[in-house]
């Protein structure tokens, strides 16, 4: 016999893996940039299970999740530092199982990218030392706005840089402002530089004027003090571009003379100065000629001009009688540096005219002179005579006395020759011939006026004085 019973059968579904709580969704990223992606993956259905999850950028798998989930139970699955390596647009992106999936829209944007468009000036031309102002004009061609330092390099020196912020799709003009270009002259690439591109040209650094000084003449040298010189030098612009100095002649370190000299890049000129006149003590001395940069020397040594000094003349001081002969010997000697000739004078007196001769000495030299003066034509008394030359002169006295006996009685009164027949018959110098000379010449007779003098007192004619002799001169009274 049968029996029946009903039991209750659960029927479970099949595991189903849902995708919801897509995030970000629709977003915008930089390529290449990392970005993180979320998903709720719920298995709805009775049965647990394992699946993939796949995240998927424009249809291609970019990484992977393995899920396994019970039955009714949910997990959140993550992708971090996912990258958008794709080029810049519009993509599709999501996430799948086998059985969903969540899809939205990817903006991929281009990178911030800084190229530089433009460089002015281009094959640029400056003076070393002088500056330089370029600009550059730089565009950023990605979609995202950045900043970045933009470099001036000179000769792959970096001489300028300048922050700047540019927005996508943007363009600004970067200026550097009077960039010094200290650089030996030659070619040089110079350049706008930023993290992403770069623009260059050649610059040429020209050297800037310099003037040399070279073929300084009369090299060293010889001049007489007082006298003038001719110096003549070669001025040459060493550099590429033209300038203006002053080129100064100095002599012990004083400006004697200037000239402005103006002269392009590689070429010289012939400057003189004529005529300087040399007014310094004996010795040695720099010349030379300057411009701002640098001279040429050369020794100059200033020698004393002939000097003629009257070293001695004899007799300075003398007593002559006159009529007698007398000779006056002076010692003339160059005490100067070089060779000359002067005129020696001499001068007797004020009445006397003045006698002079020509001497030519060699510097330390010396020679007599003589001069002769006729006596008998001057007066008695006493006279200055000098030997002189351009440069000195010396001094003395000479006394003439009368000729003859002088005072024969002591009373200051000369004897005198009244005929002029050479014979003193003034005897006490009254300006008479009286008896009176007679007794005197008597009383004297053992004189030195009286003995030292025949000649004048041989009133007998025999060539000598006696006592005859004044017997002589009485008899002249009858």
């Amino acid at each position: 016999m049968w029996s029946s019973a009903l039991a209750a059968v659960t029927v479970r579904s099949d595991a189903r893996f849902e995708v919801s709580a897509f995030s970000p969704g629709d977003t915008s990223v930089v390529s290449g940039d990392p970005f993180d992606v979320t998903a709720t993956i719920e298995n709805t259905g009775g049965v647990e299970a394992s699946q993939t999850v796949e995240l998927r950028i424009d249809g291609t798998i970019v990484e992977t999740r393995s899920v396994t989930l019970a039955g009714g139970e949910a997990t959140t699955v993550s992708f971090t530092g996912v990258s958008a390596a794709v080029p810049a647009g519009v993509y599709e992106y999501g996430v799948d199982t086998d059985d969903d999936t969540r899809r939205a829209q990817l903006t991929v944007l281009s990178p911030a990218s800084f190229d530089v468009r433009s460089l002015d000036p281009t094959n640029a031309s400056v003076t070393s030392g002088d500056s330089l102002s370029p600009t550059a004009t730089i565009e950023n061609t990605g979609n995202v706005e950045a900043t970045q330092t933009v470099e001036l390099r000179i000769g792959g020196a970096v001489e300028g840089a300048k922050t700047v912020t540019i927005g996508g799709g943007e363009t600004v003009t970067v200026s550097f402002d009077s960039v010094p270009v200290d650089l030996a002259a030659g070619v040089y690439e110079y350049g706008v530089y930023t993290d992403d591109d770069s623009r260059t040209t050649p610059m040429t650094v020209r050297a800037d004027a310099q003037f040399a000084v070279s073929a300084l003449s009369p090299g060293d040298s010889s001049v007489v003090r007082g006298d003038a010189v001719d110096v003549t030098a070669v001025v040459e612009n060493t550099g590429d571009v033209e300038g203006t100095r002053t080129v100064e002649l100095r002599l012990d370190g004083t400006v004697v003379g200037d000239r402005t000299v103006t002269l392009p890049g590689g070429e010289s000129e012939f400057v003189s100065f004529g005529n300087v006149s040399v007014d310094l003590s004996p010795g040695e001395y720099e010349y030379g000629v300057y411009t701002d940069e640098v001279g040429r020397s050369a020794q100059l040594s200033v020698l004393a001009p002939a000097t003629f000094d009257v070293q001695s003349f004899d007799p300075t001081n003398a007593s002559v009688t006159a009529g007698d002969p007398l000779a006056v010997t002076a010692t003339i000697g160059n005490t100067g540096d070089v060779e000359g000739t002067s005129t020696v004078t001499y001068m007797f007196g004020t009445d006397v005219p003045s006698t002079t001769t020509s001497v030519e000495l060699a510097p330390g030299n010396s020679t007599d002179v003589v001069f002769e003066v006729n006596t008998s034509r001057v007066e008695p008394g006493a006279y200055t005579h000098t030997v002189s030359t351009a440069d000195d002169e010396a001094s003395g006295t000479i006394t003439l006395s009368e000729a003859g006996p002088g005072d024969v009685t002591g009373d200051g009164e000369p004897a005198s020759d009244l005929d002029g027949d050479g014979t003193y018959e003034d005897v006490n110098g009254d300006g008479s011939f009286t008896v009176s000379d007679v007794q005197a010449l008597f009383a004297n007779q053992n004189s030195d006026a009286v003995q030292n003098n025949p000649a004048s007192l041989d009133f007998n004619g025999d060539g000598s004085f006696t006592v005859s002799d004044v017997q002589a001169l009485f008899a002249r009274l009858s």
